[in-house]
């Protein structure tokens, strides 16, 4: 495999994980967690439940994956306000 093509492959899949990820942080914000299910998430991220439970096996996946992010994002956050203090 090409290089360009295993990096524009690999793009696409990190934008349709975060798609995943920003769609059940709408969900869970509008019906919470309980009551959100993985085809709301689906739907909301206009994808079939099949692709869905390619990326997460259950909803707890989705909520980890979006905890982790929050904190990656924090420690980007952290990152930068060091640098620029230095």
């Amino acid at each position: 495999m090409s290089e360009p093509l295993k990096t524009r492959r690999e793009r696409e899949k990190q934008a349709r994980y975060d798609t995943i990820l920003d769609a059940a942080e709408l969900v869970f914000s509008e019906k919470g967690y309980d009551r959100t299910s993985m085809d709301d998430i689906a739907r909301t991220a206009s994808l079939s439940r099949a692709l869905l439970y390619v990326y997460f096996k259950d909803k707890a996946a989705i909520q980890r994956g979006i905890m982790l992010r929050a904190g990656q994002d924090l420690v980007t956050r952290f990152e930068r306000a060091m640098q620029a203090t230095d």
